[in-house]
């Protein structure tokens, strides 16, 4: 399955499984109501009302340089067919979703008298979820963790590297398809570092190795352990909030 972003191929992976429930619950208003995104998830999760249309806006990063400010926005949609088959068999009343979508998602850059918003197709699949984590100190490129939440699997964890200077994703074929990606940080202005993971061995031994992505031109190589002294640049200025919610009976 290929997913895009601002028109670059990111492979994504069907996973297995469901969120967990929470009692954290959504203002019924256009009001921000601040809480980390994985609270957000739950909370959709949780309510069993036919459907749940949620907007929210990212942590807002500043680059180093003081010139730039980029965040996400999107809308997450959660529908559900009360007397579906699914829904019956949910015996433990946790609330799970018949489906999850992304109705919008869009990268927003805001520079000294311009914004720019960059936006991606719909997703009918599941929710993904964009947010800004570190520039390079040159404020050149910038990483974005991409979380995807399907509607039959857990949630998968990506990473996206940002060229600002001419507005492009980097292309690099990075941890050979394994489904979670976390950024560790820049060990140069033009090299970044990744940890792949996977699900673990039947005995529970996790399966998991670091990459190196030179930024220039998408090349990878393995490491054989996470180097020190990796620095990541810019200041978190706002923190990720839900904007608004709707509930539909």
């Amino acid at each position: 399955m290929k997913n895009k972003l601002l028109s670059a191929i990111v492979c994504t992976i069907a996973l297995a499984g469901s969120l967990a429930g929470s009692t954290i619950a959504f203002r019924q208003a256009a009001i921000a109501q601040v809480m980390p995104p994985q609270q957000m998830l739950n909370a959709l999760v949780s309510r069993c009302n036919r459907a749940t249309e949620v907007t929210y806006r990212s942590a807002q990063l500043a680059s180093p340089d003081g010139n730039t400010r980029v965040y996400a926005e999107g809308m997450l949609r959660k529908q559900v067919v009360p007397n579906s088959q699914r829904r019956q068999l949910d015996t433990a009343r946790a609330c799970l979703p018949d489906s999850r979508e992304t109705v919008s998602r869009n990268l927003i850059i805001e520079t000294e008298g311009s914004i720019r918003e960059l936006t991606d197709s719909p997703y009918n699949e599941g929710y993904i979820l964009y947010q800004p984590r570190a520039f390079t100190a040159d404020s050149r490129f910038l990483a974005l963790d991409m979380r995807v939440a399907y509607t039959d699997g857990v949630p998968g964890s990506y990473v996206i590297f940002f060229d600002m200077e001419d507005e492009t994703v980097v292309s690099a074929e990075v941890c050979d398809g394994m489904p979670f990606q976390n950024y560790i940080g820049f060990s140069s202005e033009t090299e970044a570092v990744i940890l792949c993971q996977d699900y673990g061995l039947a005995d529970g031994t996790p399966v998991e190795r670091v990459e190196a992505i030179n930024l220039l031109d998408g090349s990878v190589r393995p490491l054989a352990s996470q180097p020190e002294g990796l620095l990541g640049y810019g200041r978190i200025i706002k923190e990720f909030e839900v904007t608004s919610a709707q509930f539909f009976e």
